[in-house]
């Protein structure tokens, strides 16, 4: 009984471990994104607002990462929002695995605005999400549709596009 019950507890530390260095890793994607992405004008003044749909468990380590960074001049913003009735204007939307969202509520929610929805839901590229991410043989790699982008008005370098695990 004690072995089972040090067993549980290694094993309870082993997947939060592995959780936060996905969301530390995923940050830090978030992040670099801003550097292949080009916004249109009016979205380069005031800060740069990364928002966080659903479990803002990554909300931390976008935080931290991003803490006395910039996106140009502009400052960085990380807000966290609980339902799709909270969403404001913000330049990259990432929308959360952990809750079960209307992708087509979500897009409706941000029409008209330029933002770069990225996720890691399975189908969210396909749905009208930019970006998502996924698993290849236990690594976090990412999928874009740069065609998803242009209908935010977003421009997406071709460099990013070659990252990309696939593109359009």
């Amino acid at each position: 009984m004690k072995r089972l019950l040090i067993i549980i507890i290694i094993f309870c530390f082993s997947v939060n471990s592995f959780t936060n260095n996905i969301f530390k890793i995923q940050a830090m994607y978030i992040y670099n994104f801003t550097r292949y992405v080009d916004w249109p004008e009016n979205y380069k003044s005031n800060d740069f607002v990364i928002g966080i749909l659903g479990n803002c468990a990554i909300y931390d380590e976008l935080k931290t990462f991003t803490d006395n960074k910039k996106v140009g001049n502009q400052s960085i913003s990380v807000v966290c929002f609980n339902s799709i009735e909270e969403i404001t204007k913000c330049h990259i939307l990432y929308i959360s695995n952990s809750e079960d969202f209307e992708i087509y509520s979500i897009l409706k929610k941000v029409n008209g605005n330029n933002n770069l929805i990225v996720g890691d839901c399975k189908g969210l590229t396909e749905a009208g999400a930019a970006i998502n991410f996924v698993f290849i043989e236990e690594k976090l790699k990412f999928e874009l549709k740069s065609d998803n982008a242009l209908k935010y008005g977003l421009k997406i370098s071709s460099l990013l596009c070659n990252m990309a695990l696939s593109c359009n």
